[in-house]
């Protein structure tokens, strides 16, 4: 690891969705990267993807510097240059606790209030009396959520050019714990893309390229995804908000050779701290978690993800070619 000189002027990084913004950090020596406490897992992972099929998902890695004695990554900043990101941070996999948790005993009333808050009859009276596992929390917020039923979950979203109460273009992590069923997740990405059909289908293709790397992917076949996330980000900005991708709306072909800028964004996979190595390989990431086994279910939520966009691609109209192009 090649440590960077740096200062310890900093300033928090606001524009992300789901938290994260807590544990980023930027630096004006260092324009176009952020920086993320050091782990070990997390940047191994990174640097591995660097040279394989899926760094186009993957942020760039820029070292490792060490601030006031605690190690950081240098990794690039998924916002840089943009005028008004507007992101979207979703948890993937229908597992979202290590196996390691699985055989802890301890009892914990931190959880159980947090069992509470989602509702308030969920603990049984033994457990209101000495608390809840860690696992018996996980599994809980699993099924009271999206990810048991979808294979993911809704963290937040954020743009840079509305109020955090405006809850018609933005989600804080609160209001996207309520998130529990199909209807919601398509409400809240719906929201997300405000009726772009060109953005819409620019990051379902984005998902579909994804989908069709991770499957021929021998690293993603022997490694458990635990706790990552799909980060969605594009350029709001009037320069690039009326783009539109080229491409299949899921009905029919459309070629569309209207004189537009081209969309700034991507999706990308992000928080590889619980990525591990699987005991047994290849798993499939394909199916549910039973006890035993190390699966994560990664895949059944891009595919949910993807037939959500092409849900909202046959509710959202096209935009109409201009007269005089063909």
């Amino acid at each position: 690891m090649n440590r960077i000189p740096i200062s310890s002027s900093l300033g928090a990084l606001h524009e992300t969705a789901g938290g994260h913004s807590k544990a980023l950090l930027t630096s004006p020596q260092h324009d176009g990267c952020v920086l993320k406490i050091l782990s070990n897992s997390e940047y191994n992972t990174i640097k591995y993807l660097q040279d394989t099929s899926l760094r186009e998902f993957c942020p760039e890695l820029h070292g490792v510097t060490q601030i006031d004695g605690m190690d950081y990554m240098v990794v690039q900043n998924l916002l840089h240059g943009m005028k008004e990101p507007k992101v979207m941070d979703i948890k993937m996999g229908t597992r979202t606790f290590e196996l390691s948790e699985v055989d802890k005993p301890e009892k914990r009333k931190d959880l159980l209030e947090k069992m509470i808050a989602l509702d308030p009859t969920a603990p049984s009276d033994e457990e209101r009396l000495e608390g809840v596992t860690k696992l018996r929390y996980m599994q809980y917020r699993e099924q009271c959520s999206t990810t048991a039923s979808l294979g993911f979950r809704m963290e937040g979203i954020t743009s840079s050019s509305c109020h955090t109460d405006d809850s018609s273009r933005s989600l804080c992590k609160e209001a996207a714990r309520l998130i529990r069923d199909r209807d919601g997740a398509l409400a809240a990405i719906s929201g997300y893309f405000e009726g772009d059909w060109g953005l819409i289908n620019f990051f379902r293709l984005k998902l579909i390229e994804l989908q069709s790397r991770l499957h021929e992917s021998e690293w993603f076949a022997g490694h458990e995804l635990i706790g990552t996330s799909l980060l969605f980000v594009y350029d709001q900005s009037p320069d690039h908000q009326q783009s539109c991708a080229i491409g299949t709306s899921g009905l029919e072909e459309v070629s569309l050779r209207m004189e537009t800028r081209p969309i700034v964004g991507s999706v990308w996979m992000i928080d590889f701290v619980h990525t591990h190595p699987a005991r047994e390989q290849p798993l499939t990431h394909e199916v549910q978690w039973k006890e035993g086994s190390q699966e994560d279910g990664y895949l059944i939520g891009l595919t949910s993800l993807i037939s959500l966009l092409q849900d909202l691609l046959k509710k959202t109209s096209p935009p109409v070619q201009e007269a005089g192009t063909s």
